[in-house]
């Protein structure tokens, strides 16, 4: 004999699914990788023609490992040191305080500060 499930529980097995899968996607987020590029470079016809686009603006309130990783004299574990640092002490208030970060002197922040941003 076949068991039935009735709407109701079924919509609420639903509910409780996508609240799990949401759950760990935040738990994961700062391990998914991102590929934001300011630049590439494409071959065309024998010569070679980079193509520019805008600086790409990064929160380092929100940004996860890869994105920070991508920043420039900031790897893969500077970037760690960055998320750890702001789950330890919470949101930095201006991009400055990225140099109280282990790791993130002053000339790292000089050579990103146009990226950086809090908001």
């Amino acid at each position: 004999m076949k068991r039935k499930i009735s709407t109701e529980r079924f919509i609420i097995l639903i509910g409780i699914i996508f609240i799990a899968i949401i759950l760990v996607v935040n738990l994961f987020a700062d391990f998914i990788p991102h590929t934001l590029k300011t630049a590439d470079v494409h071959k065309a016809e024998n010569t070679t023609q980079a193509v520019t686009t805008i600086p790409v603006m990064i929160n380092i309130n929100t940004a996860n490992v890869y994105i920070l990783a991508d920043l420039q004299n900031v790897g893969e574990q500077k970037a760690k040191n960055i998320v750890a640092y702001r789950r330890k002490h919470g949101k930095f208030r201006s991009v400055d305080d990225i140099v109280n970060v282990p790791g993130i002197g002053k000339n790292t922040l000089e050579m990103n500060k146009d990226r950086l941003t809090v908001e």
